[in-house]
């Protein structure tokens, strides 16, 4: 995705402005193939949420086949993102469930997530965490 602006946007959960995620419920789905997900030169500005007011993504990696690692990766090119609000990771939010299928380390503390955010020549500013969205 590129040169997108996102404002004024607001989810009564996740993801004022985008909310992503690999979601799977049972064992007849796990050859879910892992996207790479791309931004570039993208706007977040005065979004709000519970979690993630600009851009939240739910990871599930018990049912994900990794072909490539770098598709675990959520990268974010020259982006920006300012004055958006929520209760935990204003800016943005990422969250897994707790271990599926015995793949995660239970011996870590909390659960191991399962994508990473990549940020490459972003701004951040400006992006409190808020007690209440009312």
């Amino acid at each position: 995705m590129k040169h997108c602006t996102f404002t004024n946007n607001s989810a009564h959960y996740a993801g004022g402005a985008i909310r992503s995620g690999t979601g799977a419920s049972s064992d007849s789905q796990q050859l879910l193939l892992a996207n790479q997900m791309n931004f570039g030169d993208c706007i977040f500005a005065s979004n709000s949420a519970v979690l993630g007011g600009g851009v939240s993504h739910h990871g599930v990696g018990s049912f994900l086949k990794v072909i490539d690692v770098r598709s675990l990766n959520i990268q974010f090119i020259n982006c920006k993102w300012w004055n958006n609000t929520a209760t935990m990771g204003s800016a943005t939010g990422l969250a897994s469930l707790s271990p599926v299928n015995g793949l995660q380390d239970v011996t870590a503390k909390g659960p191991k997530l399962v994508h990473s955010i990549v940020l490459v020549d972003c701004n951040v500013t400006n992006n409190p965490i808020i007690s209440d969205r009312r």
